[in-house]
Formats: C-alpha cells, structure tokens, sequence
C-alpha cells in the first residue's frame, strides 16, 4: 500500500460519523445473552441425559454379564459332578 492510498484511507476515517447506540441497546444485548445462556443450558442437558443413557445401557450390559457368569459356572459345576459321578470309579477300599 502506497502513502496515496493510506491518506486515502485515512481521510475516509476521518470523514466517518460517530456511532451512537439507541437507547435500548443494553436491553437487547441483555436479552441476546439471556438467550444464548438458555440454549446453552438445554444444550448441556441434553448431552447429560446423553451420557445417563448410555452409563445406564453399560450398567446393564455388566449385570447381563455377571449373571451369565454365575448360571454358565454353577451349569459348568453340575457337568463335571455328574461326569465325576459317571465315569470316574471310585474305590471302596
């Protein structure tokens, strides 16, 4: 940018009117933050109800797992009684 151009420029800023704000700016703006704040806090929960599901979904998954444990370990028990009981020959000395 050449000294031209910036005088240019400079001029035109200067030229430029004062801006004022109108008289119920504070109010706007505070009903502009009001509402960013409330859909700010729907937006967090949401993602909070979110997150419960899916802790909830695994707890569930980890009780499934644990029963399924103990049936297929108290199932395995009886197997191996009864193959113990059946195949195996026991002294009676």
């Amino acid at each position: 940018m050449n000294t031209q151009d910036m005088n240019n420029v400079l001029q035109n800023f200067d030229l430029l009117e004062n801006i004022e704000s109108s008289k119920n700016w504070e109010v706007n703006f505070q009903k502009k933050l009001d509402n960013a704040q409330f859909s700010k806090s729907n937006s967090v929960s949401k993602f909070n109800l979110v997150v419960l599901v899916l802790i909830v979904i695994n707890v569930g998954f980890v009780w499934n797992s644990l029963k399924t444990d103990d049936a297929k370990s108290d199932n395995k028990a009886i197997k191996y009684k009864t193959i113990a009981n059946e195949l195996l020959i026991t002294s009676n000395n």
